[in-house]
């Protein structure tokens, strides 16, 4: 496995990468227990949106996930609530 420099993120989806694993890396959000499903998903490259995100909408995105495996693979996953975008951390 090669090194490089970076953050930690960009050293693990480096290693991950040059593994050969089918793998898709949740950057989560701060939780909050707001009873709804809202979030937009952003990919490795993407600004993260929002500052917060339901428990239920990370839930979600794990079940789609799992239903279908080609979601996020081989990528780095935000997610997050747009309505949170500016607020300050964390939202209930």
């Amino acid at each position: 496995m090669g090194t490089g420099t970076g953050t930690t993120a960009v050293l693990a989806d480096q290693l991950l990468a040059e593994s050969g694993l089918t793998y898709t890396t949740l950057r989560l959000p701060w939780p909050n227990d707001r009873p709804e499903v809202n979030y937009t998903l952003t990919h490795r490259h993407d600004q993260f949106v929002g500052v917060s995100g339901s428990r239920r909408s990370i839930a979600d995105v794990v079940c789609r996930i799992i239903a279908d495996p080609s979601l996020g693979a081989n990528d780095s996953l935000g997610i997050g609530d747009p309505t949170t975008e500016g607020a300050t951390r964390p939202v209930y």
